[in-house]
């Protein structure tokens, strides 16, 4: 690198760094406080939205997704995706009262 284009090049390097590495400012709270705040926060959830990808065995299915919504009180309904013997299918699925029911392409929903 020429020796003129050195000195502009290392303090442009040198203030993005100091940049980079100065602080927002503001102080982050203290651990207790924000788990306390953290916990009062989620109090007010009844309800959380998820999307799994899954490569494995549960309960004897092949499972390879689940998209469902879950509730304060264990409720739970949503999609899971099964490979049957080769065969994906999606199913309809919902866990109330401590069972679990599912739906195929036909039919109604059926107890596991």
């Amino acid at each position: 690198m020429p020796r003129r284009l050195r000195f502009p090049v290392l303090a442009l390097l040198f203030t993005l760094l100091a940049a980079g590495c100065s602080g927002g400012g503001e102080e982050l709270p203290e651990a207790p406080q924000l788990l306390a705040r953290s916990a009062d926060a989620m109090a007010a959830v009844s309800t959380a939205r998820f999307d799994l990808d899954v490569q494995g065995t549960v309960g004897g299915f092949s499972v390879q997704g689940a998209a469902a919504q879950v509730t304060r009180e264990g409720q739970a309904a949503g999609t899971v995706t099964l490979d049957q013997g080769g065969q994906v299918s999606e199913l309809e699925f919902v866990f109330t009262g401590g069972m679990l029911y599912l739906q195929g392409s036909t039919g109604g929903f059926r107890e596991v």
